[in-house]
């Protein structure tokens, strides 16, 4: 008589079941206590629902519709689709099948085209910032990670505004950042960075007086104090990058020699 096998007897395969569902159970319950402890879970179930709807109300004010590109892209599309709708229907009535091409297959078709277009786009995106973020050893390094990154974006917006004033002012830049409110910059907080998360704010400092046709590496704010041997500038090509105090003050000695506004002063000292 041979002995059972372990399929053989139902209750040692339910009970080993019940065990391993009862450590997936778990493990899952472990994670969702660790999340729930740390408050990731809400944020991230939040940030997913509700943060693309918080960055729609930051960009769409500051995006500018195109009148003469838009019914450019129209026509462009329009006469690709007949295009590509004369040729798909030339290749079914070569082949002889009878049935005439249909022109929601042509529409349906340029549709795919377009989302994966898109989509290749995202993709790229999200590919070209992880990988930036993976090359910026300024930012990965430093133990201010968090206040270099907020600086960063700050600066960015900030620089994103004032380019789009001098478009509308003849390359001219604004005297203050009070000019860029509210038309260019929706809110006033990036103005200011957080250089210790146990002090409020500082307002970054900024260099009027130039112009779009000034050389583009000319430094138009910047942090007010270096945070671990870093500030964070925003040049006149609209670029911003942290870069080390040493490169700060010498870029600020050869952009002012001698003639040292207040602002530039101010920076300089502020070590």
């Amino acid at each position: 008589m041979s002995e059972p096998k372990f399929t053989d007897v139902p209750e040692l395969s339910r009970l080993a079941k019940a065990i391993l569902w009862t450590l997936i159970y778990g493990l899952i319950g472990f994670v969702l206590l660790g999340f729930f402890a740390t408050g990731l879970l809400f944020d991230g179930i939040f940030s997913l629902l509700f943060g693309w709807w918080k960055y729609l109300a930051h960009v769409v004010p500051r995006m500018r519709f195109n009148v003469e590109i838009a019914l450019c892209s129209a026509v462009a599309l329009a006469l690709a689709t007949i295009g590509l709708h004369r040729i798909l229907r030339r290749w079914r009535s070569a082949r002889g099948d009878g049935q005439r091409w249909r022109a929601g297959w042509t529409l349906r078709i340029t549709a795919m085209l377009l989302l994966m277009f898109a989509t290749s786009i995202a993709a790229t995106g999200i590919v070209h910032q992880v990988g930036w973020l993976f090359r910026a050893e300024d930012l990965t390094y430093n133990t201010g990670v968090g206040l270099i990154t907020n600086a960063l974006s700050n600066v960015k917006q900030t620089m994103l505004g004032i380019r789009m004033y001098s478009g509308d002012h003849e390359e001219i830049l604004p005297k203050t950042l009070e000019e860029l409110m509210p038309k260019y910059c929706t809110t006033n907080r990036i103005f200011f960075v957080h250089l210790d998360q146990n002090e409020p704010p500082e307002r970054i400092i900024y260099f009027p007086g130039y112009k779009e046709t000034d050389p583009q590496d000319t430094i138009i704010v910047a942090s007010p104090r270096p945070l671990g041997g870093q500030r964070v500038i925003g040049l006149n090509d609209g670029s911003a990058r942290p870069i080390d105090e040493s490169e700060f003050q010498t870029l600020m000695q050869k952009q002012f020699g001698g003639k040292l506004t207040p602002a530039a002063a101010k920076a300089m000292q502020a070590r």
